[in-house]
């Protein structure tokens, strides 16, 4: 069983030879290139990242990695129909809020985001580019899960769809992917998955992700990391204001790249799922997974101290840009 999910994973990240061919970089091409493409039968895609710290064991760039590699796996995935044309974008390495938040510690070692405004205006201002270049699909790749990040790339695409009467979708933050997305998970031993207990960040499933999407940015040191189990959000926030809190929870030492390949090809399946629907003009499931209505009390509480945050780093911009009269 385990062999089979890798295998299948596997396929995902390959592809075939035609399908390839059909996936196109931005970066690469010229002129000619760009205006020849058919915009009725090309998406775009639009990997996105953060510089996030995932603990001693994970690279800073776990979700840039995660995202890389579900955006390749889409893009074939569209290839596939025929006389379609993924367009690939340049990977944006930006995010907002890391989960050192979750504890108020606001700078923490390899954490290097921006403000939640500067996200949204970042991918407002890509959504009247390709809106402006005649795009009519656009898919937004992202797995870091900050509340506010997602709202801002939600609010982002709502924005291209009026304005530009196309569809940009934030793949991950629709409901739907985040509740499906952790299925493969039953197969973890139940030992594995009760030491894991409630996390959401580096946990057993992001870093078998890892393990599985890039394997050589691993430390070996994950397999010998400590359990660091909690109950529910205010849990991991009781937790993370502890001296033992090193920038994870769960149960990581317990990752396998198997467990990896079976977690990515689900959310690769539900992202193409909804990619198809969209280019079919099918009804999807466009309800989003980040709002106040289904966030935890304590989440909604943390994203209100980062936002008092933010004010204070916009306002500290605003002065210096006015005091040069550059603003």
């Amino acid at each position: 069983m385990r062999r089979m999910l890798l295998v299948a994973a596997c396929c995902l990240l390959t592809g075939s030879a035609t399908a390839s061919a059909q996936v196109l970089e931005a970066e690469r091409l010229t002129t000619t290139e760009f205006a020849a493409l058919d915009r009725a039968k090309t998406a775009v895609i639009v990997p996105g990242g953060i510089l996030e710290e995932h603990g001693p064991h994970l690279p800073s760039a776990s979700d840039t990695y995660q995202a890389r590699w579900l955006a390749d796996a889409l893009g074939r995935h569209v290839a596939l129909r025929p006389g379609w044309t993924a367009l690939m974008l340049p990977m944006i390495p930006l995010g907002q809020s890391g989960a050192n938040d979750i504890a108020r510690q606001f700078v923490y070692p390899a954490t290097i985001t921006i403000r939640g405004a500067t996200l949204r205006a970042v991918y407002m201002d890509l959504a009247d580019a390709l809106g402006e270049h005649g795009f009519k699909f656009v898919f937004l790749v992202h797995i870091h899960g900050a509340p506010t990040h997602n709202q801002m790339l939600d609010q982002a695409s709502e924005y291209f769809r009026e304005t530009w009467g196309g569809t940009m979708v934030h793949l991950s933050g629709l409901k739907m992917v985040n509740e499906q997305s952790e299925a493969p998970m039953a197969l973890a031993a139940d030992a594995d998955r009760n030491a894991d207990g409630f996390t959401v960040h580096a946990g057993l499933s992001e870093a078998s992700r890892v393990l599985f999407a890039r394997p050589e940015s691993v430390r070996a040191s994950l397999f010998a990391a400590p359990p660091l189990t909690g109950k529910d959000f205010a849990d991991l926030v009781r937790l993370a204001k502890t001296d033992a809190w090193t920038g994870y929870w769960g149960a990581p030492a317990a990752s396998s790249a198997w467990l990896g390949a079976a977690l990515m090809g689900q959310s690769a399946r539900l992202m193409g799922e909804v990619a198809d629907a969209v280019i079919e003009g099918r009804p999807w499931p466009a309800e989003p997974f980040f709002t106040d209505r289904t966030m935890d009390a304590e989440d909604i509480a943390i994203s209100r101290a980062i936002e008092a945050r933010e004010r204070a780093l916009a306002a500290r911009q605003r002065a210096w840009l006015q005091k040069k009269r550059l603003e």
